[in-house]
């Protein structure tokens, strides 16, 4: 018993330093927060290997990611960018809302919202539009 108690108080004094170390290094690292740099998009090309659009004050950069370290690839101005056709001037609408949009137009008995046919039921625009392509 006394070998099981011994134990639990070594345990708990590790326990205990552990946190205090993590508190005080978290305490000393400073911490900045900034809205002028963001990832934008990311694509993967392979086993460790991808391209990354981030956007960096008013430019764009390229990115390469791979196992030896990152490269820059091009930079871009927000109008190169939005020229390139990386960027949109709108925010993209999400599939979700794209669906329940639809689904409201057909329920409400309006024209198809995705193209000049009449109207056709909801399950099967539901299925049009979640099939994958």
């Amino acid at each position: 018993m006394r070998t099981a108690i011994g134990l639990a108080v070594v345990i708990a004094v590790i326990w205990v330093l552990t946190w205090i170390l993590r508190q005080v290094k978290s305490s000393r690292e400073p911490s900045y927060s900034s809205s002028g740099l963001a990832s934008v998009a990311a694509l993967n090309l392979g086993s460790g290997r991808s391209v990354h659009l981030v956007r960096a004050g008013n430019d764009y950069v390229l990115l390469g990611s791979a196992e030896q370290g990152v490269v820059p690839i091009h930079r871009y101005t927000q109008e190169q960018a939005r020229e390139a056709g990386l960027t949109t001037i709108e925010p993209p609408v999400s599939a979700r809302s794209r669906v329940l949009g639809a689904a409201a137009a057909l329920t409400a008995g309006e024209k198809d919202p995705m193209g000049d046919r009449p109207d056709s039921s909801v399950v099967t625009k539901l299925r049009e539009l979640t099939v994958r392509r």
